[in-house]
């Protein structure tokens, strides 16, 4: 991954809400870093929408 323009999201389970990174923490994620990501926390736990 790197610095880009999508914005980064954290869902929290124990509260079911969302937070918002920085704005300026945004990132470009290609289908390589979703792979990895999804090998490191899982597929459930890493979603990127559009």
């Amino acid at each position: 991954m790197a610095d880009g323009d999508m914005p980064v999201f954290y869902y929290f389970t124990s509260t079911g809400k969302y937070a918002a990174s920085a704005r300026e923490t945004g990132v470009s994620v290609t289908r390589a870093d979703m792979e990895k990501l999804n090998g490191i926390i899982g597929s459930e736990n890493a979603i990127l929408q559009y």
